[in-house]
């Protein structure tokens, strides 16, 4: 008979606990497999001057000089242009020139406007950004040329889970030079079941589900303390944004009769006013917070489009193998942490 090594059953495990019906992980698809894409340019160069004007995706284009020299932002370009190649340089310059420093453009960006040199406060784009420096580096916007990216992208990679696929994008950084983004794909689209594919993401999800079942034999998951949804709904009206406990989870150990680990999960909304005078309630934090023997973190709270702990008050259906509190114990076992404030 087959059986999985320790490493499948490990991914097949994180699988079922990060991805099942309902977690915020899904990004509202179901049996997804994920896509890490990249976002290409277009093929041929336009004059820098000339994509501002049009409204061009240009953030992370190639420029290129009169000499076809190309350049990763505007800010390396007039950085080479102006003789500058390391921090001393730039300093050195800047104490020459304290009307006309050098400022890297993604940095004017965010700088308050009293804090600005009267000479660069008119950039509003690339383009003006290259023109006022134009008197010293003797070339201007027209004079550069630019890769606009495309709305196409290539697929670059796959994963079955959101969280492995960051962790392959960060593996490949050294291969990535444009933009990417996760894609969650359907194996098949508009409701279409005439495949292979969902048959077969069944069959490795419920193996995963069931390797979490059997690990229940040494886990007993027991919900402590439980808010209803009435009460976090009336808890926002009543305290706005406040953090509230609204469950607390005890995991006991069966092999050792210890605690394992104890899971709260904090939540805080608040209510809205719509321009018609109607109400309704949002939700403003949902985290979880784990201690163990040695160790505390938090993750995010998995239930999608859960406000309050609705997820954890539900009645399971006699088709659901796992509990709501099973289900959160695992997604605090798999899920990567938040870094604690």
């Amino acid at each position: 008979m087959f059986t999985a090594t320790k490493k499948q059953q490990h991914y097949l495990k994180q699988l079922a606990a990060l991805q099942f019906p309902g977690s915020i992980d899904n990004l509202s698809t179901r049996l997804p497999i994920y896509a890490l894409e990249q976002q290409l340019p277009k093929e041929d160069t336009v004059k820098l001057d000339d994509a501002v004007i049009e409204g061009q995706d240009i953030e992370y284009s190639k420029f290129y000089d009169e000499d076809g020299c190309s350049y990763s932002s505007v800010s390396e370009l007039v950085e080479v242009q102006l003789g500058l190649d390391d921090d001393n340089s730039i300093r050195e310059y800047n104490e020459e020139n304290p009307d006309l420093p050098y400022i890297p453009y993604e940095k004017l960006r965010e700088m308050d406007k009293k804090d600005i040199p009267e000479l660069l406060l008119s950039v509003a784009d690339e383009a003006d950004y290259v023109d006022a420096y134009k008197e010293l580096t003797d070339i201007a916007s027209y004079n550069v040329e630019v890769v606009p990216m495309s709305s196409n992208y290539e697929t670059i990679g796959f994963a079955f889970t959101q969280q492995e696929l960051k962790k392959y994008e960060k593996s490949i950084d050294n291969h990535i030079f444009y933009p990417c983004r996760y894609y969650a794909q359907a194996g098949e689209k508009f409701g279409r079941e005439a495949g292979d594919f969902y048959p077969i993401m069944e069959f490795i999800h419920a193996y995963g589900e069931q390797l979490l079942v059997d690990d229940l034999k040494r886990f007993d998951v027991k919900v402590m303390e439980l808010a209803t949804a009435e009460e976090v709904e009336n808890l926002y009206r009543t305290a706005p944004n406040e953090p509230y406990q609204a469950a607390y989870i005890k995991v006991m150990d069966r092999k050792t009769d210890t605690v394992y680990s104890r899971i709260y999960v904090f939540c805080a909304g608040q209510e809205e006013k719509c321009l018609n005078g109607d109400t309704y309630l949002s939700n403003k934090q949902h985290y979880v917070f784990v201690k163990k023997s040695d160790d505390t973190y938090k993750v995010p709270y998995p239930f999608d489009c859960d406000r309050t702990v609705e997820a954890l008050n539900r009645k399971n259906s006699e088709e659901e193998a796992l509990t709501a509190a099973q289900r959160l114990f695992f997604w605090t076992e798999y899920k990567k942490t938040i870094k604690l404030d």
